[in-house]
């Protein structure tokens, strides 16, 4: 299975590639499963383009078991109607009206943030009705209605035409925290809401409250179903979160060098001539830069003041924290500035770097380019 781009890297047209595991995608959603109770479904969070990893995540996921799919926009979940998901799919941005008929015409499941919300879609959705999950704003302050109003508003959104509520749902603005007070008071504002929806008959079938981080930390947020998004993708929401589960790494980005030279030293490299060679050395191209998410992370503990993040910086522009790529498993470093499509690196002592070998690049997934093809790699066998 390979996303529609990625024949592009199979034909030479492209020498910089995202490489997506789809073992280890299946084998994260799994580990996931593993701790929730019978019952309890999972909704695979691929916004953003599936966290970086394109189209073809979606589909793993929806064949190792994923109950729903969730994207916040519209261009999301049509671009994954698009790549052959059938599963279903839930809309976290409320639709504006115009949006509509490629919603309905999509098979969608759409949120809904309020009554106003409500009352403009159920016009729009008489002729063609549409699944919902009612939004909840327990405490993070984005969309949805609030704790007081939110009975009213279920009540109302079961009585509109065209509107099938299968879902209620909120949000946790700080379940990756160590102190879980406000993410616990949050769980109580919806289950004590979910109690009065119950005792008025109002109570949807789908009831969803916990993203990673409460799943691992806040098991009475389970409820109905489970949203996660970044412990699919093998990472943790927080650092002291890590090791909980036994997960696989997913994302590789992947170029390969176009050019190797000699260079004497003394001589500059890159845009500011900032870097200057302290030895002859011998260095490679490769054809990826900040256009494709590669940004120079200029101190690893996220330094809070002014003047940190000044001497952070010096340090990464003198090369005492110049960030690394990989050639055969071993680091070696970026030279000068980072170009909007092409880098400069060290290859001294790398015999084996030649035009065409492959470099691993360090990158944010979700800010990587999504127009580079994303190839999947180790898929289960159709036997």
């Amino acid at each position: 299975m390979i996303d529609p781009a990625a024949s592009a890297s199979l034909d030479g047209a492209s020498v910089t590639w995202v490489e997506v595991d789809a073992s280890a995608l299946a084998h994260n959603l799994r580990a996931v499963k593993s701790m929730l109770s019978p019952g309890v479904g999972l909704m695979a969070v691929v916004k953003a383009n599936a966290y970086g990893h394109g189209a073809a995540a979606a589909r793993v996921f929806q064949d190792a078991g994923a109950s729903m799919l969730a994207v916040t926009s519209l261009q999301e979940a049509l671009a994954l109607r698009s790549a052959g998901v059938t599963a279903p799919v839930l809309l976290f941005c409320p639709l504006l009206p115009a949006q509509f008929p490629l919603a309905a015409g999509a098979n969608l499941t759409l949120t809904i943030s309020g009554a106003e919300n409500a009352t403009w879609l159920s016009e729009a959705a008489k002729t063609n009705p549409v699944d919902v999950h009612l939004k909840v704003d327990t405490g993070m302050g984005r969309l949805g209605s609030l704790p007081d109003d939110a009975a009213r508003t279920t009540h109302l959104v079961r009585s509109l035409p065209g509107l099938r509520l299968k879902g209620i749902y909120t949000h946790l603005s700080t379940a990756m925290n160590r102190d879980l007070g406000l993410a616990r008071s949050q769980v109580a504002r919806f289950r004590d809401l979910l109690d009065q929806i119950e005792s008025s008959g109002d109570r949807p079938p789908i009831a969803h409250c916990a993203n990673s981080a409460a799943a691992l930390q806040l098991p009475e947020s389970h409820f109905d179903m489970v949203r996660i998004g970044t412990l699919l993708y093998g990472q943790y929401p927080a650092p002291f979160l890590s090791g909980r589960l036994s997960l696989q790494r997913t994302w590789r980005l992947l170029s390969r060098i176009v050019s190797v030279k000699e260079i004497p030293t003394g001589w500059t490299i890159g845009y500011g001539a900032e870097y200057r060679a302290p030895r002859p050395l011998r260095v490679a191209v490769v054809p990826v830069g900040y256009a494709d998410g590669l940004a120079v992370e200029v101190a690893a503990r996220s330094p809070r003041s002014f003047v940190e993040r000044l001497t952070a910086a010096a340090k990464a522009l003198r090369g005492s924290a110049r960030p690394n790529v990989l050639i055969d498993g071993k680091r070696t470093a970026i030279l000068g500035r980072i170009g909007m499509q092409m880098i400069t690196i060290d290859v001294t002592g790398f015999p084996n770097a030649a035009p065409g070998a492959i470099v691993e690049i360090p990158c944010r997934r979700v800010t990587s380019n999504p127009t580079l093809p994303r190839v999947l790699v180790n898929e289960p066998s159709s036997e």
